[in-house]
C-alpha cells in the first residue's frame, strides 16, 4: 500500500508548506499568486479605473444634494411648525416627588437641583456677551434674534431652593425652538382666551382633572414674569454655526406652584398665543401644545 495515509503529519505538512510557497511565488513560471506580471497590471488598472468612476459618481451625487440644502436653515420643518411646551426639572413619568424638610444634597434633590441650576447658570449674564434686550414685537421671518435675557425676572425661583424647602416648587418652562416660528396674537374676530396679553405668550396652568382642583389653588400659583415671553424673542432662524446657537438666549417663564401637601396633584400648563395650536405637517397630529406634571409633596416635620 501507500499514499497519503502513510505519511506523517509532518510530512503532510511540508508538502502543504511547500504547495503554499509556490502559489505565493511561483520561480519557474514567474508568477505571484498565480499571476504574471501582466495580469497583476491588467488587475490594478481595473480596479483603478471602477473605483475612480465609483467615488466620481458619488461626488456628484453628494453635490447635486449639498444644492438642495441650506446650511442656514431646514429643508423641512412641517413636521415641526408649532413649538411644543417643555419644563424643567422634567422625569420620567412627569411626576415630581420630594420630602420636606428639603434636603438639596439627597439624591432625589440633587435629580432637582442640578437641572434647574444648569438653566440659571445659562442666563448668568456673563454668559450672554454683549446681547441686549428685545424689542416689543417680533422680527420678520428672516431676522435672527440674539436677545438678552434678564434671569432676575424669575422672582424666587433661583437659587438655592427654587422654593422646594418651603413646599412651594419652581418650573422653568419654555418654548422649544423652532426654527422660523413667530409667534401672533389673536385676531379679533375668534374668542381670546382670558388672560392673553398682545405681544407676549402668556402661560397658565390649572388642574388637569376636577379630582385634583381642590389640591391646586391656580390663584396662588405665581408665574415669573407674569406676562410671560416677549413676540420680541423670534422668530429663532439659527443656522448650524455653533457659536451663533451658543449665542441664542430661549426664554423662559418660572412658575411657583401652590399646592396641598401630603396629595397627588396634576397639572396642565399651556401657552396662550394666536398661533400655537398644532398645524398639519408631514405628519398629521392633534397633540396640543401643553405639558402635564404630577406633584407630591411629603410634608414629614411635624413628624421630627
Amino acid at each position: 500500500m501507500g499514499g497519503d495515509d502513510d505519511l506523517t503529519f509532518r510530512q503532510k505538512s511540508a508538502i502543504r508548506w511547500a504547495g503554499f510557497k509556490k502559489f505565493m511565488y511561483n520561480k519557474e513560471a514567474g508568477t505571484v499568486m498565480g499571476r504574471n506580471g501582466k495580469a497583476w497590471a491588467q488587475l490594478l488598472v481595473f480596479y483603478t479605473i471602477f473605483y475612480l468612476c465609483l467615488a466620481a459618481f458619488w461626488a456628484a451625487m453628494l453635490a447635486v444634494f449639498l444644492q438642495t440644502i441650506d446650511p442656514n436653515r431646514p429643508t423641512w420643518n412641517s413636521y415641526v411648525s408649532t413649538p411644543g411646551l417643555a419644563y424643567v426639572p422634567s422625569f420620567r413619568g412627569e411626576r415630581i416627588e420630594f420630602t420636606l424638610p428639603f434636603d438639596r444634597d439627597s439624591k432625589a434633590g440633587k435629580a432637582i437641583i442640578k437641572p434647574l441650576n444648569n438653566t440659571w447658570y445659562l442666563l448668568d449674564p456673563e454668559n450672554q456677551g454683549d446681547l441686549e434686550p428685545c424689542p416689543a414685537t417680533p422680527g420678520e421671518p428672516d431676522e435672527g434674534r440674539f436677545c438678552s435675557f434678564d434671569r432676575e425676572k424669575l422672582g424666587p425661583c433661583k437659587p438655592p431652593y427654587w422654593g422646594y424647602d418651603e413646599g412651594k416648587p419652581c418650573l422653568y418652562v419654555n418654548l422649544n425652538k423652532v426654527w422660523g416660528w413667530v409667534p401672533e396674537n389673536y385676531d379679533e374676530d375668534e374668542d381670546v382666551p382670558e388672560g392673553a396679553v398682545e405681544n407676549q405668550i402668556v402661560v397658565q396652568c390649572e388642574a388637569e382633572y376636577e379630582k385634583y382642583a381642590d389640591y391646586f389653588d391656580a390663584n396662588a400659583t405665581i408665574f415669573y414674569p407674569e406676562d410671560g415671553i416677549s413676540f420680541g424673542h423670534y422668530p429663532y432662524v439659527v443656522g448650524t454655526s455653533k457659536e451663533d446657537q451658543a449665542r441664542f438666549i430661549n426664554p423662559i417663564v418660572a412658575i411657583q406652584f401652590s399646592v396641598t401637601l401630603n396629595q397627588k396633584v396634576r397639572i396642565r400648563c399651556f401657552p396662550l398665543a394666536g398661533n400655537v395650536e398644532p398645524l398639519r405637517g408631514i405628519y398629521e397630529s392633534d397633540h396640543p401644545t401643553e405639558f402635564s406634571v404630577e406633584f407630591f409633596i411629603d410634608d414629614q416635620r411635624e413628624n421630627m
